[in-house]
């Protein structure tokens, strides 16, 4: 409510044009203030991201890579994941299509932190029964296909989290009167939804070293053991894991409410422009005073 207050209340928000009964900066002001808060709420999403780039691939690092005698080389996993992003980075710039690939990637994510603590709750069974607590160089004897479906999933939720949120910029951002420019221009816009994908996720890696240390301060209160600790085998990386889930869990009800709030929004202001206006004051005089 204090978002669409300050809205509300915003001087420039209540200008109109000349023989116009519609206020022209109200889609500038809403859209930016409505992109900055998903691009905030967004962020859990880049730390998901971010660990797969760094916790995946530590985990797997140290697991068997044997199949028989055949020995496959670790990006195998990546190429997993870089194939899962491409395939599934296909996305219409529609409202629609945009809403429901956000929704999906934050479920796909959710879902791969959940796959992903279960599966570093067996690794560390198979450590302990294995006698390797104390032996962090050592090979697991537990094959790192275990992780090839967080990979996927991984790469799933990237794919159409980064196209969603580029088109989000496309859709939003993007003025009538700038959709129609030249070639030249569409190129220009396709490099500052970039740039804005870019941001979030670059906040998002910043984000995952600040939730490591506060998950781990959070952890050790009350003379608790530290989930992170110097070697893996010793951490507690699935209890991490299950806080990314519950996060991107709480990130996508909001997600949810905040839908349902625009779309209540939008259709009250869709009532109002059917409605007959006043006559519109001079171009710089504010409606309010």
């Amino acid at each position: 409510m204090a978002a669409f207050s300050f809205v509300a209340l915003s001087p420039c928000s209540y200008k109109r044009v000349k023989g116009q009964g519609v206020p022209v900066k109200w889609k500038e002001t809403k859209t930016i203030l409505l992109v900055t808060l998903l691009g905030a709420l967004f962020v859990a999403m880049s730390i998901v991201s971010a660990i797969g780039n760094t916790y995946f691939v530590l985990q797997a690092s140290h697991l068997n890579q044997k199949v028989w005698f055949v020995k496959f080389p670790l990006p195998i996993l990546l190429f997993a994941y870089n194939e899962a992003r491409s395939k599934f980075g296909g996305l219409k710039r529609s409202v629609a299509a945009i809403s429901i690939g956000l929704a999906a990637s934050m479920v796909l994510a959710s879902l791969c932190c959940v796959v992903a603590a279960l599966v570093e709750a067996r690794r560390l069974a198979v450590v302990k029964s294995s006698g390797l607590i104390d032996l962090p160089d050592e090979t697991i004897p537990m094959t790192m296909f275990w992780l090839v479906p967080q990979f996927v999933l991984l790469g799933c939720a990237d794919g159409i989290f980064s196209r969603a949120i580029g088109s989000l910029y496309m859709v939003a951002l993007i003025s009538d009167e700038e959709a129609k420019n030249l070639e030249a221009s569409k190129v220009l816009q396709c490099q500052y939804a970039g740039f804005y994908d870019m941001a979030v996720y670059g906040v998002g890696v910043m984000g995952s070293v600040l939730s490591v240390h506060v998950v781990g301060e959070i952890s050790a209160e009350g003379g608790k053991i530290n989930w992170f600790q110097h070697t893996l085998n010793t951490s507690r990386l699935d209890n991490y894991y299950w806080t990314l889930a519950a996060l991107v869990a709480i990130n996508l009800l909001i997600f949810f409410v905040l839908a349902v709030c625009c779309g209540a929004c939008f259709y009250v202001v869709s009532r109002f422009k059917d409605a007959k206006l006043p006559a519109a004051p001079a171009v710089d005089e504010p409606l309010l005073q």
